[in-house]
């Protein structure tokens, strides 16, 4: 039998043969009609039998070779691999490995072998030569594809949304198809230096575009009205330099893209994964009610004039935990901004500690006042007029069981005045994990002084304390926490449970990951109450339910959401009890579904 370094030639002096770029095979040619393969040489025949025996070489239309100086003896090395790698492809069928080759000889005799271990001796060096070429190659290849890689998905999602459903205002929601393309790339230019980008073509459900930021990415787009931009959308496109401790990022990207990461470490789901874009799903999940100063409380967005008729529409929900982000970095925020734009980040770590800066120049067409005229005031914006962004400043440190995360964010427009005692564009917080993954306690406060507001109470702040498991019970995990802030002018919660804290909006709540089983490989469970004090329901309720679906492995996962709420109390709209277990039917739901297809 030929041995493994025999096949390990083999293969590699067919690869070559098979690449070289000769002419096209037209079929099997007998060895005779090769014309400048003189059949003088002792191993002519030897080859000419096998290579018409098992029928392993194609002729070229002038039926000749092309080569260099050893022409001959290197194509005749090359027919000879050919000639081993078809005996393996037998010998393997023969003992059941692999099919055997069609109108092939049943069995390799021992003559083929002996005379195969000759010419195997006799072109040891070409058959070195061959197999060193190939082995450069497969490393410019394997070099090229860490370069260069290239890939995307393909993202369905398909929504049934009522407001106020049973009742005589029961509104459909008329948007309830979305399809999504992103692509793609990343590539390595130099040792530390690689390139990534990311871009999003929109094919489906297009409302309204703002500047080629589409409708279904949140507060920047749907502010028009009308058709202003493109459905292509730059997710990234930035250059990163990493040699060692440091780190630089320049192109269009978000801080979240780089190094430059704001908020608590622990892993959690408090944010659903499959989220229906524009803050308008996870009812279920902890996060920022939709409060607005100037209604004294819960207020829900309306449709426009000609879309629906009904004082409430749709209901603005910002799931999450993060803090810090939100209020500081609220271009990071997915999918409420998502806002990519021209920005800079150099970062330097030195043992446990590190300090990153960023710097946004503001994504182009989003504008916080006519975000703020789709969201409550109490939502992440993005700071100023069109085009203006904000710089951040993050001071890490990494102490074993406590990572601590401190924070400042200025708006551009505000950096020249930093050591002024006027706040306006100003904030700052600061984060707290304690635990590992396993099982942790992640603590988050911020306050930001908004360059706009549409209150004209320009100052906010949010807190979070969170408790949350990965992996301590198997596949089970659970995560328990509260969300609390001040939304503006909105009147302090009277004796609070949390005090000295003064916030007037609180949201509290849970989540169950269960472990799978049969085609549901995932499970979760998830329930808040939002409302001016912590367990208090006045300004509404909420359930999610998730559930992954896949009936095949060779299936991607399809993943089905439904969520509940009872959001009663804007101005216009019927009178009802939000806790989250009372009689009141609830005042929302929806039933979403989605998929993605990676290639």
């Amino acid at each position: 039998m030929v041995n493994q370094h025999v096949t390990a030639l083999a293969l590699a002096a067919t690869f070559l043969v098979g690449i070289a770029p000769v002419a096209t095979a037209q079929g099997f040619t007998p060895v005779s009609e090769f014309s400048d393969v003189g059949p003088n040489h002792w191993a002519y025949n030897a080859i000419k039998a096998m290579v018409e025996k098992y029928q392993i070489m194609e002729g070229f239309p002038d039926n000749t070779f092309r080569g260099e100086r050893t022409v001959n003896r290197y194509e005749m090395a090359a027919l000879l691999a050919k000639v081993m790698s078809r005996v393996e492809e037998m010998i393997a069928s023969a003992t059941g490995e692999v099919p055997a080759p069609p109108r092939m000889p049943s069995n390799v005799s021992s003559d083929d072998l002996r005379m195969l271990a000759r010419l195997q001796q006799e072109f040891r060096d070409e058959l070195a030569v061959l197999k060193g070429r190939f082995d450069t190659f497969d490393t410019r290849l394997t070099s090229l594809e860490r370069r260069i890689r290239l890939g995307g998905s393909l993202q369905f999602l398909y929504r049934s949304y009522m407001a106020q459903p049973g009742t005589e205002q029961n509104v459909q929601e008329f948007d309830n198809l979305r399809v999504q393309t992103n692509l793609t790339l990343a590539s390595e230019l130099a040792p530390n230096m690689t390139f990534r980008g990311e871009y999003a073509l929109f094919n489906n459900g297009v409302q309204n575009f703002q500047n080629a930021h589409q409708a279904i990415d949140g507060g920047l787009g749907s502010l028009t009205g009308a058709d202003t931009g493109t459905p292509v959308y730059v997710r990234q496109s930035y250059f990163a330099w990493t040699p060692g401790a440091l780190g630089l990022y320049a192109g269009i990207m978000t801080f979240k893209d780089s190094s430059l990461k704001v908020g608590n470490v622990l892993p959690n789901a408090f944010r659903s994964p499959v989220i229906w874009p524009q803050s308008q799903s996870g009812y279920g999940f902890v996060g920022t009610p939709p409060v607005e100063p100037t209604a004294g409380g819960l207020q829900l967005m309306t449709f426009g004039p000609g879309m629906a008729d009904t004082p409430q529409g749709r209901v603005p929900w910002n799931p999450g935990i993060n803090v810090a982000q939100d209020l500081l970095d609220p271009n990071s925020v997915d999918p409420i901004n998502t806002g990519s734009a021209p920005s800079l980040v150099l970062d330097a770590s030195l043992g446990p500690v590190d300090v990153g800066v960023g710097y946004n120049h503001g994504t182009p067409g989003a504008s916080t006042v006519g975000a703020l005229g789709n969201l409550p005031d109490a939502f992440p914006v993005i700071a100023g007029p069109v085009g203006s962004g904000y710089s951040l400043l993050r001071l890490g440190a990494d102490l074993g069981p406590a990572r601590l995360g401190l924070y400042g964010r200025a708006d551009n427009t505000a950096l020249g005045r930093l050591t002024d005692a006027a706040p306006t564009g100003k904030g700052w917080g600061a984060t707290l994990d304690l635990g590992s993954e396993a099982l942790g306690l992640q603590l988050g406060w911020a306050e930001m002084n908004r360059t706009f507001s549409t209150t004209g109470l320009p100052y906010f702040n949010e807190g979070s304390v969170a408790l949350v498991t990965n992996k301590l019970f198997g596949p089970l995990e659970f995560g328990v926490g509260t969300k609390f802030g001040n939304a503006g002018g909105l009147a302090a919660t009277p004796s609070p449970l949390l005090p000295k804290v003064g916030y007037n909006w609180t949201s509290t709540g849970g989540y169950v990951r269960f472990p799978g089983f049969s085609v549901f490989p995932s499970i979760t469970l998830a329930a808040q109450q939002s409302g001016s004090d912590i367990w208090t329901a006045n300004f509404g309720s909420g359930l999610s339910a998730i559930v992954g679906f896949q009936p095949s492995p060779a299936l991607p996962v399809i993943a089905i959401q439904y969520d509940q709420g009872k959001f009663y109390g804007a101005q216009g709209g019927p009178v009802g009890d939000n806790a989250l277990f009372s009689n009141s039917k609830q005042t929302h739901d929806q039933v979403i579904v989605g998929t993605s297809l990676s290639f």
